[in-house]
């Protein structure tokens, strides 16, 4: 976190602070101490009032508990960090498994935590199980219940609804939404980074001021460093999002108005830029087409030539053909 405050001092740093930790208020002294002393701007002390995780008490802190004392241990927490965050810093409340609390519950439960100090509740669904309509609905209401209190929102892509479900919140007032860069997270990943930032700074027009140039640069980055591979279909920065396959989509004139017949963004926006793929459906337009890009050319009358070697080549390889190897194609077939 010094680090980043060195390098990026405008950037705000929100760290987590564990359940296992704010299970005992004494645990987490030490824990929150070291997230402000360090440069934190918000401490996110993360809790649990699900009656479908009071197990975690037991298994994590030794003793099974009621929710009610886990409300009243949390308070205690929570107070220690308000004092220890001062008039500069803020608080935040993660609730797992927001979903599954009951509305008016969950309001009063975040109510007593703002009451303890509090500044931003961040609701975490946990395990997505949720459709997206759910998410504007209970952002809307803890907005409506907690004035003046920020709202974030967490959400997981178990049912494949993470990025709806954060535009859905940010619909119903949520002032911080989560995601990961290329969607790294539990089980099927949470929200990615990219397609956030572009939706709604795109489609939202709101301005959050991030460089979506720099979009793809960063997730190859992640890709490369952790390593986790990026899919080549992920949207805006994966290699194929601005691609195509099948012959129709070749058969459009190479003007600005033929690019837009098939496709919504450039691919420059993002830093990407737009790859010409072959199957068992490309034709004559589709070959003369990744000739171009390769800086070759078919000679008149060629081209069925070439794609029948085309076909026969990934029907022996079954996946993707290489630039190499359709030049080696190109060739044989001159």
């Amino acid at each position: 976190m010094e680090e980043v405050k060195k390098r990026h001092p405008h950037v705000l740093i929100d760290a987590l602070v564990h359940p296992t930790a704010v299970l005992n208020p004494e645990l987490a002294k030490p824990e929150i101490d070291l997230n402000y002393d360090h440069g934190a701007d918000y401490a996110s002390l993360c809790f649990s009032f699900s009656e479908h995780q009071m197990c975690l008490f037991e298994s994590m802190a030794g003793e099974r508990i009621s929710i009610e004392s886990a409300i009243e241990r949390a308070m205690g927490s929570v107070a220690y960090a308000r004092a220890k965050a001062g008039p500069d810093r803020k608080v935040g409340c993660l609730i797992q498994d927001c979903t599954r609390i009951p509305i008016d519950r969950l309001a009063e439960v975040c109510g007593q935590l703002v009451d303890a100090g509090a500044d931003m509740i961040r609701l975490d669904d946990i395990n997505g199980m949720a459709i997206y309509r759910v998410y504007t609905h209970v952002v809307r209401e803890m907005k409506r219940r907690l004035p003046g209190t920020e709202i974030a929102l967490h959400t997981h892509n178990d049912i494949g609804m993470a990025a709806a479900a954060l535009y859905a919140g940010l619909e119903g007032g949520a002032d911080i939404i989560d995601a990961c860069v290329n969607g790294l997270g539990e089980r099927a990943h949470i929200a990615c980074f990219a397609e956030v930032a572009s939706v709604i700074q795109l489609y939202y027009g709101l301005d959050c001021g991030i460089k979506l140039d720099k979009m793809t640069e960063l997730s190859n980055l992640v890709a490369e460093t952790m390593p986790w591979p990026m899919p080549d279909t992920m949207p805006f920065v994966g290699k194929t999002a601005f691609s195509h396959l099948v012959e129709v989509h070749y058969c459009v004139p190479p003007t600005e108005e033929g690019f837009w017949s098939y496709l919504c963004m450039k691919p420059e926006v993002f830093g990407n830029t737009q790859h010409n793929l072959l199957g068992h459906y490309s034709g004559p337009w589709a070959v003369r087409t990744k000739a171009a890009e390769l800086g070759l050319t078919i000679p008149d009358g060629q081209e069925p030539e070439v794609i029948a070697r085309l076909r026969e080549t990934i029907q022996t390889v079954r996946r993707q053909i290489s630039d190499d190897e359709f030049r080696e194609i190109l060739a044989a077939a001159s």
